[in-house]
């Protein structure tokens, strides 16, 4: 038993393994961005980042499995981590200005921290971002959790059509991060923020009420698009109005907002439409609402909610500093000190 115990569980923790170390590259990730992008481009690679995490994603799980059943799991790991030499190598490649005038600090964590949080709450636009995002999570989380039974009880198909389904919002992801730079051309990062969060919840409440699997698969694409657009304008709109030095505090209190926000939807998701509203069913104008499209429903309108409650505290974001035309850290701090958006991100 301990030898099957120890065959199993050791390749699950070597995949999992790199996880934490993603999670300390976001942020490093997103100064990169700010500090070799000029500003009227952030929008576009952000998006172009965007779509390859999502292309991997969709193409990763079809090249794995005939990699691990033709391979072994030894070949399939040992190619695994050869992909990361590959990562390393191109961002050992990037050539980063030398940053004057900052000297590496003696402070204690949690005084940055402190730092970081008062900076956030300080910030009307951060402030709006993060409850965005909570929001986006919220909404995410439950679909996630409920939609292995949405499949099979409203649009009436077999649950193997779950992968088609959520693919479908892949593909929508990747084609709404694409398209982003073409938006950002036109539209301020601040208002495509709104317009996304709206979009996603349109199409998350269409989405709730398909009853055959085309529009299901349609109106699934339309959220992943909207999704797709959202992730790519958040970085574009942190960098416009946060100083260099304090994007890694500002994305160690965005990330456990975002975490703590997706587990506790997913959570609250389950338990809602498998207790309260396992046998509810309600005519409401003649709309039939059962307990998993109720619950996408409300997870919908939340996304609409946060994109209405957006739309006046983001007002003129990115504006003043892409009429200047500077540089990030710059812009950022003639962002912080103009009141009418506030102190930035």
């Amino acid at each position: 038993l301990p030898m099957v115990t120890a065959h199993t569980l050791a390749p699950a923790a070597l995949a999992r393994a790199p996880r934490p170390m993603a999670r300390e590259a976001r942020p490093k990730r997103l100064a990169i961005l700010g500090a070799t992008v000029p500003l009227e481009h952030q929008a576009q690679a952000s998006g172009q980042l965007s779509a390859a995490f999502g292309m991997a994603q969709i193409l990763g799980p079809p090249i794995a499995a005939p990699l691990l059943i033709t391979l072994g799991v030894q070949w399939a790991l040992i190619l695994n981590a050869m992909s990361f030499l590959v990562s390393f190598a191109c961002v050992r490649a990037i050539s980063l200005p030398r940053a004057v005038g900052q000297e590496p600090g003696e402070r204690h964590f949690v005084a940055e921290f402190k730092d970081g949080i008062r900076f956030f709450v300080g910030s009307k636009i951060l402030v709006t971002l993060g409850a965005g995002i909570v929001i986006a999570m919220l909404g995410g989380g439950a679909v996630d959790a409920l939609s292995v039974f949405f499949v099979p009880h409203n649009p009436h198909v077999a649950a193997s059509w779950l992968g088609t389904v959520i693919g479908s919002v892949g593909v929508g992801a990747v084609a709404g991060s694409l398209l982003t730079g073409l938006l950002a051309k036109r539209i301020a990062v601040a208002q495509l923020f709104w317009l996304a969060l709206l979009g996603c919840g349109i199409a998350l409440v269409a989405f709730s009420r398909a009853t055959a699997l085309g529009p299901a698969i349609g109106f699934a694409v339309c959220v992943g698009g909207a999704v797709g657009v959202l992730n790519s304008v958040v970085s574009p709109i942190i960098l416009n109005v946060t100083p260099s030095d304090l994007l890694g505090r500002v994305n160690a209190v965005l990330s456990p907002l975002q975490q703590i926000a997706t587990i506790a939807s997913m959570v609250l998701a389950g338990a809602l439409a498998s207790t309260v509203l396992r046998n509810f069913r309600a005519v409401i104008a003649g709309v039939t609402l059962g307990p998993y499209d109720t619950v996408l429903t409300v997870s919908g309108l939340l996304f609409v909610i946060g994109g209405v409650a957006a739309i006046w505290p983001l007002r003129g974001v990115g504006q003043q500093s892409e009429a200047a035309g500077q540089p990030q850290g710059e812009a950022a701090a003639t962002a912080i000190a103009l009141p009418d958006v506030a102190e930035a991100d």
